[in-house]
């Protein structure tokens, strides 16, 4: 995000605590780069989740070349889908800790405004309401991710 939306960097421990947050816009693709590298470092390099659509690709690949550890995950309707369905489980199973109010009010406010519609089509989209912004659930979204509960899958061939 550089003009409209916002850039927002969460980092979680592995209790699912919110240890920190940064949230701005109008910052020079550089800047949000060194802003986001000096927080990963200064939390160990933990490994992280960008978004890399739209404008997300080069900032992901100037974040690695700054030796973070980010991975990529493109959004789509069915990726953000599944990164809301999944933050929406963690809230209500109490696994993860959104910040107080008083600390961090852009993101309660964006998680109490965010909204699943249904088109015309019969889909549903998850979004926030027009003229609001969800950068902060997604960000929060993109750090709970390894949080889900996983199914193993193991494979074998045979020649």
């Amino acid at each position: 995000a550089k003009i409209e939306d916002y850039t927002v960097f969460v980092v979680m421990n592995a209790r699912g605590e919110v240890v920190f947050r940064d949230r701005f816009r109008r910052v020079d693709w550089a800047v949000q780069v060194a802003r986001v590298g000096a927080a990963s470092e200064r939390y160990g390099h933990p490994r992280m989740l960008v978004d890399t659509t739209g404008q997300g690709e080069p900032v992901y690949e100037s974040l690695r070349v700054a030796g973070c550890s980010a991975r990529a995950y493109p959004l789509s309707s069915a990726s953000k889908t599944a990164l809301v369905n999944n933050l929406a489980m963690l809230i209500e199973q109490r696994r993860i800790t959104i910040p107080r109010t008083e600390l961090f009010p852009e993101m309660v406010d964006e998680l109490e405004s965010f909204e699943y519609n249904v088109t015309d089509e019969g889909t549903v989209r998850m979004s926030s309401p027009l003229g609001a912004h969800d950068d902060c659930v997604i960000s929060l979204a993109l750090a709970c991710w390894e949080l889900r509960p996983r199914t193993e899958l193991f494979a074998t061939w045979a020649g």
